[in-house]
């Protein structure tokens, strides 16, 4: 598993306060989109926020959307080395 890439499309939401991250290939994410499946009111980011907080992201319904890789680094000795 150490060795397993998984690349697609991380959604991360605030709306009400509550923050999700789902994961998506393109045609979820692009069928999530076409339904509009996070409401029609979605202010989407273009940017990395300076906080954290999703709660001051700017809008009640923030999505940010990230395209890459889940990555597991591979243990490379017994200590605390990792290689990512």
């Amino acid at each position: 598993m150490a060795d397993k890439k998984v690349d697609g499309y991380f959604v991360i939401s605030n709306n009400g306060g509550d923050t999700s991250v789902h994961f998506h290939t393109k045609d979820q994410l692009q069928e999530a989109l076409d339904q509009e499946d996070w409401g029609d009111n979605v202010q989407f980011l273009d940017e990395m926020p300076t906080n954290a907080d999703t709660n001051y992201w700017g809008g009640d319904n923030s999505l940010m959307i990230i395209k890459g890789s889940i990555i597991v680094p591979k243990a490379v000795s017994r200590v605390t080395e990792y290689e990512i």
